[in-house]
């Protein structure tokens, strides 16, 4: 049976961030809902084999021209583990398991970040990692 080691969380934490309000914003008087606040998602893993450390980066850019705000949040998390995965799952972990870990801190962080800035929170919708994975692989088989 093909199982993925245990492995701890060692480490989430907040790397940086950057709240910009756009002051040029015509969509002042609209509700949060009703403006555009388009969210780019990335992340980048490293996986120690003589530490059995996997270290991940996630990033969100929330906003645009069109939006009240521009929001950056750079957030990590250090995973260890009890023994080296496989291969196949060290890329699964590095591009679905541990970003997903992450991501929740990530959305709570940026909701409490607008709701401090005065605006409403702003809640990222979930993000599907394993699509984004077979997406991102298909790119790179081409």
């Amino acid at each position: 049976m093909n199982k993925i080691q245990n492995f701890n969380v060692l480490e989430v934490i907040l790397l940086q961030t950057n709240f910009l309000r756009n002051e040029n914003n015509n969509n002042s008087d609209q509700d949060i809902e009703e403006v555009p606040l388009p969210a780019q998602i990335e992340w980048n893993s490293t996986y120690d084999v003589k530490e059995k450390i996997l270290k991940t980066i996630l990033k969100a850019s929330i906003g645009g021209d069109e939006s009240p705000f521009t929001v950056a949040v750079e957030m990590g998390g250090i995973f260890q583990f009890n023994e080296n995965p496989k291969e196949n799952h060290i890329k699964m972990l590095k591009n679905v398991n541990c970003p997903a870990i992450i991501f929740p801190y990530l959305r709570e962080y940026v909701s409490d970040l607008t709701k401090r800035a005065g605006f409403p929170p702003l809640f990222l919708p979930p993000f599907n990692f394993v699509d984004a994975y077979k997406q991102k692989k298909a790119k790179i088989e081409q």
